[in-house]
């Protein structure tokens, strides 16, 4: 056998590519894996480091559970065959890993449709913090925003890391639920997430809930003028715009 094929065999097994090495489909049966060993085992039958190689290969992939061969293929960014290898293996009886994983997937693969069926069957079975982080960020890129809300304040109250804290706010700044989402950048700032990005939004977030502040200041003022003099309200109106257009100024300039 050429040094070159020995040295491919070697590098595919050490870097986790162990189908490869036997050439063999990531969907191969037992049965096709024993084949597979034993010719392969035969093409180097004078070379003992690559025959052990393979032993373990073969080892490894009649071993290893359907969760951790579908981790392993993520890793190698494999993802459609680590999809196909999970899905032929969930049924009714299949735990929360395997559809978090299948909805893991098909989130990063953008088929959120599909990843929504399988985080939410993760998130009833098991519910933890990545099930509801995972879950969120696929309801928000399905424009379901209530849900996703709710799925990211379970994650935040769950665990709470600068992640979630950080997407819990960013859902809330596009809903401009600007005094909600502040204490959660900052949190997420304080928990080590401090960036460029983050500290710009933060600042930009300031800069907006002043103004949502000053807006709901001026449409009070305006509903106790009308309450109390309706013959001043033109008058006291402009008034009040100029106050507030002055405080905008202090506080931002």
């Amino acid at each position: 056998m050429a040094p070159s094929e020995v040295t491919k065999i070697l590098a595919q097994i050490s870097g986790g590519l162990y189908e490869e090495a036997l050439d063999l489909s990531v969907d191969a049966t037992r049965s096709e894996i024993n084949r597979a060993h034993i010719r392969r085992l035969h093409e180097f039958s004078d070379n003992p480091t690559v025959r052990e190689a393979l032993n373990k290969a073969k080892g490894i992939i009649t071993t290893e559970g359907v969760c951790d061969k579908a981790r392993r293929l993520v890793r190698l960014d494999k993802r459609e065959a680590a999809l196909t290898s999970l899905i032929r293996s969930i049924n009714d009886k299949s735990g929360a890993e395997e559809h978090h994983l299948a909805g893991y997937i098909f989130s990063r693969l953008g088929r959120n449709g599909e990843a929504r069926i399988h985080l939410e069957k993760a998130a009833k079975l098991r519910g933890d913090a990545l099930d509801y982080l995972w879950l969120g960020s696929t309801y928000e890129r399905l424009n379901m925003f209530i849900e996703a809300i709710a799925c990211y304040e379970s994650a935040v109250r769950q665990r709470g890391d600068a992640e979630e804290c950080r997407q819990l706010g960013n859902i809330l700044i596009r809903m401009e639920r600007f005094d909600e989402a502040l204490p959660l950048l900052n949190r997420a700032a304080n928990l080590g997430a401090m960036d460029h990005e983050l500290e710009e939004k933060r600042r930009t977030l300031l800069h907006k809930r002043r103004v949502q502040r000053m807006k709901r200041m001026g449409k009070r003022a305006l509903e106790q003028m009308r309450a109390s003099s309706p013959r001043l309200t033109l008058g006291l109106a402009a008034g009040t715009l100029v106050i507030a257009g002055t405080l905008l100024f202090l506080f931002w300039g």
